[in-house]
């Protein structure tokens, strides 16, 4: 049935430059000296292991993707580069002419995979008449 297919392209990856958190403060700081932090409450924050990113950067990155055609985006947060990595992602009802594509590609792996199965089978087949042969 061809309304039980959805799309889901990943069409682009983008990570942020490493550092972007630290960066960001020490621009506001307006020094590579270190810098106090004034107040950092959590709050209703996640606390688990990211920094915030600035909006801007965020906007003009989720921009970029949507003028790839980019319907979702994944957002994940790198540890050990403290950045960012956005993944486009294009979900949708995929045409008839994918849905036909995808079936095609499908059904060729399903016969190629079944050729495989039948070879090895008539090769165990072969092996068991020998045997059979070798009793008589």
């Amino acid at each position: 049935m061809k309304n039980d297919y959805v799309l889901i392209k990943y069409l682009k990856e983008i990570e942020t430059e490493d550092g972007i958190y630290y960066d960001d403060l020490s621009k506001i700081a307006e020094s590579d000296n270190p810098y106090s932090i004034v107040e950092k409450k959590r709050g209703n924050t996640w606390s688990g292991s990211s920094n915030p990113i600035n909006l801007d950067k965020a906007e003009s990155i989720i921009k970029e993707l949507k003028k790839l055609g980019a319907s979702h985006v994944e957002i994940m947060y790198h540890e050990d580069h403290d950045s960012y990595v956005f993944n486009g992602v294009e979900i949708r009802k995929p045409t008839e002419e994918e849905i036909d594509s995808y079936e095609k590609k499908k059904n060729k792996e399903m016969a190629q995979s079944l050729t495989i199965q039948i070879d090895h089978m008539k090769r165990q087949l072969n092996t068991l008449e020998e045997k059979r042969k070798n009793l008589e």
